[in-house]
């Protein structure tokens, strides 16, 4: 669904498409953190971690689709 959201904001819009670059590469890891694999660990997995230094660059690739959702 997120893939699909990013798709509409970015159409015919080459602005969004670089200000959401980040968000539409970790969308498109296969083991990323919005990937269904990481998001099911994090959820049912008590020993799955997301490293302290993941944390920031993660958040600075996904918070711009989040805003633009918003």
């Amino acid at each position: 669904m997120l893939t699909e959201i990013t798709t509409k904001l970015t159409q015919n819009n080459s602005a969004k498409e670089k200000v959401l670059h980040g968000a539409i590469t970790e969308l498109g890891r296969p083991e990323g953190l919005l990937s269904v694999t990481s998001l099911n660990q994090l959820v049912h997995n008590p020993i799955f971690l997301v490293t302290s230094n993941d944390i920031c660059t993660l958040f600075g690739n996904i918070f711009p689709l989040l805003e633009e959702m918003n």
